[in-house]
């Protein structure tokens, strides 16, 4: 059996981080009282684990929420500083 490309899903996804970061600042904004902590479990839910934490430590959220530790391993091993709740 010949094999084939998988071409019948050409999805991709291009995150702008820029746009994350007004986003974050809008719900911020909006509960100016409460804490945020980004869940970042999955990868970031496909968006990029190690991306996405960065961005969010640059908006000055100082914990984060993964599924595993292994994920908290990787952040810390990339050197991202905020509170990781596991």
């Amino acid at each position: 059996m010949p094999q084939t490309s998988d071409t019948s899903r050409p999805t991709r996804i291009v995150i702008d981080h820029d746009q994350l970061g007004r986003n974050l600042n809008a719900l911020q904004a909006a509960a100016p009282d409460a804490r945020m902590m980004p869940i970042l479990k999955a990868n970031a839910y496909g968006h990029g684990l190690l991306p996405v934490a960065q961005t969010m430590e640059a908006c000055g959220v100082e914990d984060l929420g993964v599924a595993y530790l292994e994920e908290a391993l990787k952040l810390r091993a990339a050197g991202v500083e905020s509170r990781i709740l596991v």
